[in-house]
């Protein structure tokens, strides 16, 4: 049993958008858009990157310019103070109640509780706290030199009272 198979190259090498074409016209032209998409997307990538670098350069040389004049604006704004209830306050600035509350904080306040204590409070107790444990610390070592030099004459002089010396 023999069997003929026959194949139309026409139908295999026809391209919906540009028609019959030979075997080397459609290697040849799979080859171009091949090499088109990667030069194309290689390219792209790279315009890409450098969009993005500059973007990043632009932005980080404005900020760098800017922001000097933006926190002085910021800290120099007016704005008036509301409370819970909506009573206003005097108006202020960021500024002035940095340094309200700085110095509101520069108070030593003895307190109950531990968690109450500002942090200036804080601060000074721990130096105080250090300072008297290096005193008690040299204190109880001269204390004990003291005793000790005493506790030694002492014991000299009942030897020489009962050696008659």
């Amino acid at each position: 049993m023999n069997m003929k198979v026959e194949i139309d190259l026409n139908n295999l090498l026809f391209d919906e958008d540009y028609g019959p074409e030979t075997l080397q016209e459609s290697v040849q032209r799979q080859v171009i858009e091949s090499v088109k998409k990667q030069v194309l997307s290689t390219s792209v990538h790279k315009v890409q990157e450098e969009i993005d670098r500059q973007i990043a350069n632009t932005v980080a040389q404005a900020i760098k310019d800017r922001l000097p004049e933006l926190f002085d604006d910021i800290l120099n704004a007016e704005y008036t103070p509301v409370t819970n209830y909506g009573a206003k306050s005097e108006p202020t600035s960021f500024r002035k109640q940095l340094v309200k509350t700085i110095q509101d904080q520069m108070v030593y306040k003895k307190v109950s509780y531990v968690s109450e204590r500002n942090a200036f409070t804080a601060a000074v107790d721990s130096i105080v706290e250090s300072q008297v444990s290096e005193i008690k610390k040299d204190f109880a070592k001269q204390v004990q030199t003291d005793v000790a030099k005493q506790a030694f004459e002492e014991a000299l002089k009942i030897l020489r009272d009962k050696l008659k010396v």
